[in-house]
C-alpha cells in the first residue's frame, strides 16, 4: 500500500466535498490518501473534537439522511459508534471512538472509497 500524506489545509482529492469535516480550530491529525498494489484507493482524514461520541454520531447520521445518502449499516458500541453510507459511486465509513491514549479525547475517522 502506497500512502500519500495531504497538507491538514487540504482535502484529499478523492474526498467526497460534501462531507462536513472539523469545525475551525479543531485538530487534524490523519489526512491521506493510500493506493493499493490493484489500483484500489481510500482517503482518510481524521480529526479530535471536543464533541462527545453521540453528538458527533448524531451529527453525521442526520447529514447522510437529509443530503441523499443511503446509510448502508450503523453500529453502535460502547467504545465506538460507525457509520456507512453510500452515494452513486462513493462509500464513506465514519468510524467516531474515544482515544484512550489522548486520555479519552473524541475523534471522528472518516475513510471515503469508489464503490467498484
Amino acid at each position: 500500500v502506497e500512502t500519500k500524506q495531504v497538507e491538514p489545509d487540504k482535502l484529499p482529492d478523492t474526498f467526497p466535498r460534501e462531507i462536513p469535516v472539523e469545525a475551525k480550530g479543531e485538530e487534524i491529525d490523519q489526512n491521506f490518501i493510500a493506493t493499493g498494489s490493484e489500483g484500489q484507493s481510500q482517503a482518510t482524514r481524521r480529526y479530535y473534537t471536543a464533541k462527545t461520541v453521540d453528538e458527533r454520531f448524531k451529527f453525521y447520521n442526520d447529514f447522510f439522511a437529509k443530503n441523499g445518502w443511503v446509510i448502508v449499516n450503523t453500529d453502535e458500541q460502547s467504545s465506538f459508534k460507525l457509520i456507512d453510507a453510500k452515494k452513486d459511486s462513493t462509500e464513506v465509513l465514519v468510524h467516531i471512538a474515544k482515544d484512550a491514549q489522548r486520555d479519552g479525547q473524541v475523534y471522528v475517522d472518516i475513510t471515503s472509497f469508489p464503490i467498484r
